[in-house]
């Protein structure tokens, strides 16, 4: 895929034309991009209800200081628990959009 996707990064410059959106793995286009000098956005929803953060940074990768001795309480653990077997069973939202079972 990475490699259809670099031969039509190729053409659409030629031709001056601007991607914007893609259905790729964000790694591969970033790492395309990069190559030829171009500007790449990355974004990530889900932080709020019909919202989203766009940087041409990493949107999803940023430092986070958790301290050794951090650990969940029972409570915690439970609710994690509860979000992870929906998750995993496609029942969930991101931006306000409702996904899996309805």
């Amino acid at each position: 895929m990475a490699q259809k996707f670099s031969r039509f990064l190729d053409e659409t410059i030629a031709r001056g034309d601007r991607v914007q959106r893609t259905v790729l793995p964000r790694s591969d286009g970033t790492i395309c991009g990069a190559e030829r000098g171009i500007r790449v956005i990355t974004h990530e929803v889900g932080l709020q209800p019909a919202s989203a953060f766009f940087t041409d940074g990493e949107a999803t990768a940023y430092p986070i200081h958790i301290p050794d001795e951090f650990e969940l309480n029972d409570a915690q653990n439970a609710k994690l628990d509860a979000y992870l077997a929906r998750r995993f069973q496609g029942d969930f939202t991101m931006a306000g959009i409702k996904f899996g079972r309805v």
